[in-house]
């Protein structure tokens, strides 16, 4: 798969852009998120779980998505 030159300098720039492509920070806030979820009692709150498990989607959408552009 040939890159287009301008992905290589975006790609490049992207650590500047403030977080938005911050992949390692977004990976350990998952990892934050899913040991959050395996705390006992944590179910027990079920609208405060939901919110924590749709964080954790949208985080992994985004992830997931960059590495495969990424690829």
């Amino acid at each position: 798969m040939k890159l287009n030159p301008g992905w290589i300098i975006w790609k490049k720039s992207s650590k500047n852009i403030g977080g938005l492509f911050d992949l390692a920070t977004k990976e350990e806030r998952i990892q934050i998120l899913e040991e959050q979820m395996g705390l006992p009692g944590f179910w027990d709150d079920q609208e405060k779980a939901q919110t924590v498990i749709s964080e954790v989607n949208a985080l992994k959408d985004k992830v997931n998505g960059f590495k495969e552009m990424e690829e």
